[in-house]
Formats: C-alpha cells, sequence, structure tokens
C-alpha cells in the first residue's frame, strides 16, 4: 500500500525501532522503573562524612506568593524562639531576587540558588515540587526539618528532633488525607504490593540524612525521573 519513497522511510524506521535507543537507556517508564530503581540502589554510594553538619529548617520558595509565605512562616519560628540556620531553596533569580534576599538576611536566612547547585549536581526535571527532595538531598545540615512555606507554625519546632519516633528511625512523617487505590501505577513503578495506609504528608518532615541516606537518594530518584 506504501509508495517506493514511503516504503523507504518505513525500513528506516523498522530498523532504527530494532535497535536499543537512548530512551530506553536512559529514561524511565511504567515498564522499565522497578529495574530501573533497583539498578539506582545499587550505585548508591556511602553516606559521604563530613559533608554535611548540623541541625537547620529547610523551605523551598518562589515568586511573591510563596516567598510571602515563607517570610511569615520564617517570622512565626523566630518569634517562637527558634533558633535554627534556614535555608531558603529556589530556582533562580525570577523566584526570588536580592531585595527579596535582604528582607530574609536579617532572620538568620541563607537563600540557595537552585540553578547554581545544579551545575555540580544535575536536576533533570526542575518544574516544582521535585525542588522539595533536591533540596533536602543537597542541603549543608545533616538534620533537617523540612518545611512548605505556607506553614505556620504554633511552637518552636526544635523539639521534634528530641522525640522518640525521630531517636529510634531517624525520621517524623505525618498522614496526609488521602489513600493511594489499590490500581494506583506507583505500586507496580516501586513493586511494592498495595499498602491501606494514609499517603505522606510532605509539607513538614524530620529527616537524619546520615540514617536515612539510601532513603533520601531513593526518594530524590523518583522525583528526578517525575
Amino acid at each position: 500500500f506504501l509508495s517506493s519513497r514511503f516504503y523507504s522511510f518505513g525500513e528506516k524506521a523498522r530498523e532504527k525501532a530494532a535497535k536499543q535507543s537512548d530512551y530506553d537507556r536512559e529514561n524511565v517508564h511504567l515498564l522499565n522503573a522497578r529495574q530501573k530503581s533497583e539498578e539506582f540502589i545499587r550505585r548508591i554510594r556511602p553516606y559521604p562524612a563530613g559533608r554535611y553538619s548540623g541541625r537547620g529548617i529547610v523551605l523551598c520558595s518562589g515568586g511573591v506568593k510563596y516567598f510571602t509565605n515563607a517570610w511569615v512562616c520564617i517570622q512565626l519560628l523566630r518569634q517562637h524562639g527558634c533558633r535554627l540556620p534556614i535555608e531558603v531553596w529556589h530556582l533562580g533569580r525570577h523566584e526570588i531576587d536580592r531585595r527579596m534576599e535582604d528582607l530574609l538576611k536579617p532572620l538568620g536566612v541563607r537563600c540557595v540558588n537552585a540553578r547554581e547547585v545544579m551545575n555540580r549536581h544535575p536536576l533533570r526535571n526542575p518544574l516544582g515540587w521535585e525542588l522539595k527532595s533536591y533540596a533536602i538531598l543537597h542541603s549543608s545540615f545533616r538534620e533537617i526539618l523540612f518545611l512548605d512555606s505556607d506553614n505556620v507554625p504554633t511552637r518552636n519546632p526544635e523539639f521534634l528532633f528530641e522525640t522518640a519516633p525521630y531517636r529510634a528511625l531517624g525520621a517524623i512523617f505525618w498522614p496526609d488525607y488521602l489513600r493511594l487505590p489499590r490500581r494506583h501505577p506507583i505500586w507496580k513503578i516501586t513493586g511494592i504490593s498495595w499498602q491501606d495506609e494514609p499517603e505522606f504528608e510532605t509539607g513538614q518532615m524530620v529527616i537524619n540524612k546520615e540514617v536515612c541516606w539510601r532513603a533520601v537518594n531513593l526518594a530524590f530518584w523518583y522525583n528526578d525521573h517525575s
């Protein structure tokens, strides 16, 4: 049914389809996600002793709306007596300019431009919420309280690092409202059987990177291939 001209195009397409493509090697999709994740887990390097230190708070914020939220959140943290150092991560000067940085400096805040960090540690999909796991992984702190910028603290949260769950497990997570349905593709992607339990609420997390190093890296890997 094809002319000779289009038949030659079809033959070239068939030959290329028979070869393994860069897409299959480099990209993650529903059919190869579990294999790729297992390959990544085997490549995770040991925790880099000396690279991270201390405790601190990490927020991701960008643009006028989320910057305003972050400023209010940080003001409240300081009013409640929290003296932990704070890093605010963003995706470039179009999100937080130098005037915004100057507003945060008196509050003991260091702004981190993730675009500059990406020159050393690439991020495939800097689309938005992927920045959370990236900031946790590459923050200078060993122990992190991660907060969404629209959190409203009602007391000093430093006590969370001294709680029994954190001391035992090196992390604290809070439940979200929803539960992932049995047919959600994430179960096949991860190779985990369906769990009838709440999703994680990622608006606040307490993580010891040294204790949870492999899990932190794997969480970033999934976000990096979002």
